[in-house]
């Protein structure tokens, strides 16, 4: 099955660190770039919490600031990102 917005496009699956110069190239250039391996614990990181909702006709994720567990949402999916980790309510 190929791409749903271009079906004619040709396209090639390319693993991580075996990217040509071109490809790099057409980003803007090789930089280092956090990854799985590098990223263990963010120093300073506070959890986020969002609200998913489509209540107004379209989809939309907004960011719950300050938020208390009494902010979590039966009517719509609330994600809570604790960096390492992902909970959805």
């Amino acid at each position: 099955m190929g791409p749903k917005l271009q079906p004619n496009a040709v396209f090639a699956v390319i693993k991580e660190h075996e990217e040509t110069d071109e490809f790099w190239a057409a980003l803007g250039g090789k930089a280092e770039y956090p990854n799985t391996k590098s990223m263990g614990y963010a120093p300073g990181f506070q959890p986020r919490l969002f609200e998913v909702s489509n209540a107004s006709g379209y989809s939309y994720m907004k960011p719950v600031d300050d938020f208390l567990q009494e902010d979590l949402s039966n009517h719509d999916v609330m994600v809570l990102d604790c960096f390492r980790h992902v909970y959805i309510w």
